[in-house]
């Protein structure tokens, strides 16, 4: 989930409507007695052999985020590598995909594509986004994982770590992380994300609704539509 508003303006204080999923089932998972908190959570997600082979996910969706005075719906198309590359089209959806805007995200760059030009993003607004879908990886649990309680500390060189918490069969049902502004650098968002609406793909269990906010306020949603999986 990145921070689309930085794409299509200043940052937003809530989004009020909801948002659901319609015909996707529960996906059942059965907890084991005598497991330890990292690998009921690798389990839970597909296994440690899967996770291990996973390259990159994508998906289609729709994004709903409130902006000054304004609420945007938006789709979006993404693909991220963990902890590496990701890149997102996003465009209003009652403008249509002429509208279409790009984030590419590099290991050491970061770019803007607008009708047809291509322009690096302040060094901000990279590293705040650079740090967003940092999500992604800690939530395919890629990060180096310890135990906290009742959930997992997840860790990731040049990445802020994100605390993740499970569900009684071990899935991650929320994450939280303090990312920097992509305005002021020297100024960090709190960052909680939750996460259901789950379904199974290439044995990947994964949410389709991500919920966040910031700085404790509604903030942005994301319903995935179709979603796959790479493997290596």
């Amino acid at each position: 989930m990145s921070a689309l508003p930085t794409v299509y303006g200043a940052r937003g204080p809530a989004i009020n409507r909801r948002t659901a999923i319609a015909g996707l089932a529960a996906v059942p998972i059965r907890p084991r007695g005598g497991e330890g908190t990292v690998a009921r959570a690798e389990r839970a997600i597909g296994g440690r052999a899967l996770i291990d082979r996973v390259r990159a996910i994508r998906w289609t969706g729709e994004a709903e985020l409130a902006m000054p005075g304004r609420t945007l719906v938006l789709r979006v198309e993404t693909r991220v590598e963990p902890f590496s590359r990701a890149r997102s089209v996003s465009w209003v959806k009652a403008q249509g995909r002429a509208s279409a805007r790009t984030m590419e995200i590099e290991p050491d760059a970061a770019f803007v594509l607008r009708e047809g030009a291509r322009q690096p993003m302040p060094p901000a607004q990279a590293a705040h986004e650079r740090q967003q879908f940092g999500l992604y990886g800690h939530l395919l649990l890629k990060g180096a994982l310890q135990p906290a309680a009742a959930m997992l500390l997840s860790t990731r060189p040049g990445f802020p770590p994100a605390r993740l918490r499970l569900s009684a069969d071990g899935r991650v049902v929320a994450a939280e992380m303090t990312v920097s502004d992509p305005g002021e650098a020297a100024r960090t968002i709190r960052e909680q994300v939750g996460l259901d609406a789950w379904s199974v793909t290439r044995g990947l269990v994964w949410p389709r609704r991500l919920a966040m906010r910031q700085d404790g306020r509604r903030y942005f949603t994301l319903v995935i539509d179709t979603f796959d999986v790479e493997l290596a």
